[in-house]
């Protein structure tokens, strides 16, 4: 399970990992997903690109849908101030470093927002 706000990125996506299912969405709204539906939530260079006001909201839904015990992985960038940029040279390096991942948890539900 992919959770990504960009059309653009869920159709690359599709394309080069047919077996992740893509959910149009952003992390301060989850609600398609139960509380504790997740084993493993990776959060890939999101962090950065939140808005301020919408940051505690995003950290409350990725701790909701995460199992107690569950496993919790953050890759981000450190900014002053929030960017807002286009991904598309991040994806590439997100989405191989997320298979390589995926491999290691195999058997369990993971989220990726």
């Amino acid at each position: 399970m992919a959770v990504e706000p960009s059309k653009e990125a869920i159709a690359y996506g599709e394309t080069h990992y047919p077996n992740v299912h893509f959910l149009n969405a952003t992390a301060d709204d989850m609600n398609k997903f139960g509380d504790e539906s997740f084993d493993v939530v990776i959060v890939g260079f999101v962090f950065y690109v939140i808005k301020r006001r919408l940051l505690l909201k995003s950290i409350s839904e990725i701790d909701r849908v995460l199992k107690d015990k569950g496993y919790l992985i953050i890759m981000d960038f450190f900014t002053e101030t929030t960017v807002k940029k286009t991904m598309s040279t991040l994806m590439s390096f997100q989405l191989i470093l997320l298979r390589r991942i995926m491999m290691k948890f195999l058997r369990l539900r993971i989220c990726i927002i």
